[in-house]
């Protein structure tokens, strides 16, 4: 027999504006884990929509890079130090990976905000793991998927037309 535990969806142009609704149940403090790109476009977002249930927001962090164990302990440790209730993963797919990662080891509930369209990390219950430098190391399988998936259909428009296309980019296809 099989089990699959599906997430919750949000989807829409501005739809990231409801994020306070989505974060209500899951505590009154979030640590923001991403892309430096993605969180330069959401951050002002996040603060705004956060601030309307006042939920503070410990810190906005780069994920690192990578997808790798190192990136996750470090990360582990922040979130713990800083006393978050919940994580929010902002970027494309290792970014969200590593988000999903820290949730997985920390407990803490996560949601995701794909700022691309070609990944499926935001849904999965799964981490791609790399090393530090970039080479592959494991799959990462995790007991729960993130508790929601928002997805705000005017910052993924914006994203550049390479990051449409889901795997790796070839310039011969477009």
């Amino acid at each position: 027999m099989y089990t699959i535990k599906l997430p919750q969806y949000s989807i829409g142009k501005g739809s990231i504006q409801n994020l306070s609704d989505i974060c209500m149940g899951h505590g009154k403090k979030g640590l923001v884990i991403g892309g430096k790109t993605a969180l330069e476009k959401t951050e002002e977002n996040i603060k705004d929509s956060l601030q309307k249930i006042n939920i503070e927001i410990a810190d906005f962090i780069w994920y690192g890079g990578e997808c790798s164990f190192n990136n996750i302990e470090m990360l582990k440790e922040k979130a713990e130090s800083l006393n978050v209730n919940m994580l929010i993963g902002v970027g494309g797919g290792k970014a969200l990976d590593t988000t999903k990662a820290v949730g997985e080891k920390t407990g803490l509930p996560v949601i995701t905000v794909p700022t691309i369209a070609s990944t499926c990390a935001a849904t999965t219950m799964l981490s791609v793991i790399y090393e530090d430098k970039g080479d592959f190391n494991s799959i990462y399988l995790l007991n729960n998927p993130p508790v929601h998936i928002l997805i705000d259909t005017e910052i993924s428009a914006k994203s550049p037309t390479k990051y449409l296309w889901a795997g790796r980019y070839n310039s011969k296809i477009l």
